[in-house]
């Protein structure tokens, strides 16, 4: 996916450099430092693109190292050790997924009044994974487990190709969003798609994931606790379960239909915590740097209401952001090769890279290395 990416803003004249995330990748054989890291908070607490932030933020004030090298010396055709030049009026930073979190964050860090010497001026954002912590856990868990959570009605739950919760005059009270991952289903009708959620409900899921929103939330939840009273100083006797009065309560609400609708209670000094340490929650720090956001219609790690939402809030504190939606496209901003998940007339390609698999794919890339050379976006 990212060697498209790479290829073109190198094509384009910029220097490419990647932030060495802490327990990611290899150099010279040696293993990246920092696995402690990603054992204690790549979990349900959903902290760890916080760490990938510091990590990037550090990557950023160190740039200005490049015009120091002897290039000379480097090899690879290089003949003056001024070769290489870059110019840091120009950072650019491109993320996909939670790369997305971790990009906001350092925008924010890096905004007003910071002492980051080196500023960053845009950023592309492609499909990003940026709610705030419990947010998170109340979306991305659900979606990937529980077919309660995308599908309508509140007494035979359907699927019925929208992002509506309301099936047969009523309306499931734990939808997350109507569009699960586009690998769950093969047909092109309703019904087959629905008999397909079925047979996985009854299949694969039975006894191995969970069958509810309800169950889903209690594992990443309790996920959150287990990090928060394990790791985060000033932090213990934290609680997650289905007793009202525990600082996260998970309980059963009103009966509707068939279903009960599940509640959850953040201790309100808890929940403004996991507020202050998300990006999402701080338009008036990302209003210096033109944000581009990409994104599907379909996607549920990155959908259409949130990166719209904060696009908004930032222009109206005299930001400047963009955002372009591409329907029937996956996570990847990759056309769907699945007919039910993408648009109808949309043609997908069978080639190894195919074009028209693509499509949005390289549409975004184009926007974004606009973005990065002229400092405007690119008409959507």
């Amino acid at each position: 996916m990212y060697a498209l990416i790479t290829d073109a803003y190198v094509d384009a004249g910029f220097v490419l450099v990647f932030p060495g995330f802490r327990a990611h990748g290899t150099v010279n054989g040696v293993a990246a430092e920092g696995q402690a890291f990603v054992d204690a908070y790549d979990n349900g607490s959903y902290l760890m693109p916080i760490y990938y932030a510091r990590d990037l933020l550090h990557l950023v004030e160190d740039l200005d190292s490049l015009n120091s090298v002897p290039w000379s010396k480097v090899g690879g055709g290089y003949t003056a050790d001024t070769d290489v030049r870059v110019d840091l009026t120009k950072i650019h930073l491109v993320g996909h997924s939670n790369a997305g979190d971790a990009i906001l964050t350092a925008l924010a860090v890096s905004g007003e009044d910071s002492t980051i010497s080196n500023v960053i001026t845009s950023a592309d954002i492609w499909s990003g994974c940026f709610p705030t912590r419990y947010g998170q856990v109340e979306a991305y868990y659900p979606m990937q487990t529980s077919s309660e959570a995308f599908q309508a009605g509140t007494g035979s739950l359907v699927w019925n190709a929208t992002d509506t919760p309301t099936a047969g005059g009523s309306a499931n009270p734990n939808f997350v969003h109507g569009w699960p991952a586009d690998w769950m289903a093969n047909s092109t009708t309703e019904t087959d798609i629905n008999n397909e959620f079925a047979a996985w409900k009854s299949g694969w899921q039975n006894g191995y994931i969970n069958k509810t929103v309800k169950e889903a939330l209690t594992i990443k939840y309790g996920q959150m606790v287990t990090t928060l009273n394990g790791y985060v100083e000033g932090e213990t006797g934290i609680t997650v379960g289905n007793v009202g009065g525990e600082t996260i309560a998970i309980t059963d609400g009103a009966a509707v239909g068939d279903l009960t609708t599940v509640v959850v209670t953040i201790d309100p000094t808890l929940k403004a915590k996991l507020d202050a340490v998300s990006a999402v929650n701080y338009p008036e720090y990302l209003v210096d740097e033109s944000i581009l956001f990409q994104f599907s219609d379909r996607d549920y790690y990155s959908w259409p209401e949130l990166n719209e939402g904060l696009r908004d809030e930032i222009n109206a504190l005299d930001g400047n952001a963009h955002s372009v939606k591409y329907a029937g496209h996956t996570h990847e901003l990759k056309l769907s090769t699945r007919a039910w998940y993408r648009n109808a007339g949309a043609v997908v390609s069978t080639s190894l890279f195919p074009t028209a698999d693509l499509n949005g794919y390289t549409t975004a890339i184009d926007r974004g290395v606009t973005l990065a050379s002229t400092g405007t976006f690119p008409a959507s």
